[in-house]
């Protein structure tokens, strides 16, 4: 009698094995992308009603300065921070460190699902615009997650408020500006806005644990690296902040200066303008590969020149 064994080919046990690896990939995917959602609705939710902690707490709180003192717990894992901006009544939460695919659940999210609230007997939209690093969101620009750790702010009250109502390009500060906007000076008085996008902000978890930002292009002067950390509700940086306690011109060394020179420099000098230890003061720090040094003001060239910013 001839004996016929009944089984599978290698060939059909590979086809199987493909099924079985894009059924797992495609179930990864959608995992990863209910995961966004979710965060991305914490997000949202978290900012409204920061929100309207911030409209029910009846503060006169004076434009651009961060808003502090506030009782709000949230439950998303990003930072937020909450600003003014031209009045009492207008401000911006700026949300930090939101990964790629979380951001681009969130910003659309923001810009169309979250349209209208009713918050103190009155219609407030929510938010009224969403930008990305300066870079604000609407329908003929919707790719503007392009990090892979992104800031995302988004924008309550009138916002119209905030142009230049004079229509002029010309600025004092970050204010005369259109969002997402800075004040670039070309002397001490007056500038021209220019996008924050432009100067390439790069952040980063510092050795202290806390988030720093530079433009990561140069060609800043000191009024003008000032306002683009401003006008993203960042603080510019000091001397304190930098750790070190050198004489001006000497070689300084801090763990921040070392954290900084492994993520930011190579070979050739960085040069970043810091506010003194008492803000009154401008100074370059100058970040080489052998040695660092923190000089008065113009003692090096303007294209070097590059914002730094902490939270």
């Amino acid at each position: 009698m001839q004996m016929f064994q009944k089984g599978r080919s290698m060939i059909e046990m590979l086809g199987v094995l493909a099924i079985i690896g894009v059924l797992s990939i495609g179930g990864l995917l959608g995992y990863r992308r209910a995961v966004n959602n979710h965060q991305a609705n914490q997000i949202l939710d978290d900012a409204n009603r920061l929100a309207f902690v911030i409209m029910e707490s009846n503060q006169a709180f004076e434009p651009y300065n961060n808003i502090t003192g506030l009782e709000f717990t949230q439950t998303s894992p990003y930072f937020m921070n909450a600003f003014t901006e031209a009045t009492s009544q207008q401000f911006a939460i700026m949300v930090t460190n939101v990964p790629k695919g979380v951001c681009e659940a969130l910003v659309p999210k923001a810009a169309v699902e979250y349209k209208v609230r009713t918050l103190k007997a009155q219609s407030v939209q929510y938010p009224e615009q969403v930008s990305v690093y300066g870079e604000l969101y609407d329908e003929q620009n919707t790719d503007i997650c392009n990090n892979d750790m992104n800031d995302v702010v988004l924008y309550f009250g009138d916002t119209s408020k905030q142009y230049n109502p004079t229509g002029e390009e010309e600025c004092n500060s970050y204010s005369d500006c259109p969002h997402g906007s800075f004040c670039m000076f070309t002397n001490a008085d007056v500038g021209e806005c220019r996008s924050v996008k432009s100067f390439e902000p790069e952040t980063t978890t510092m050795s202290d644990g806390n988030t720093w930002t530079r433009s990561k292009k140069a060609g800043l002067d000191w009024w003008s690296a000032l306002d683009w950390c401003y006008a993203q509700g960042k603080t510019p940086v000091t001397r304190t902040d930098v750790g070190s306690g050198c004489a001006s011109e000497q070689p300084c060394s801090s763990t921040i200066i070392s954290s900084i020179r492994a993520i930011w420099t190579t070979t050739t000098a960085t040069n970043y303008w810091l506010n003194s230890a008492s803000d009154t003061a401008a100074f370059v720090m100058a970040i080489w590969a052998t040695d660092n040094h923190i000089g008065s003001a113009g003692k090096n060239r303007i294209d070097y020149y590059r914002a730094f910013c902490h939270q």
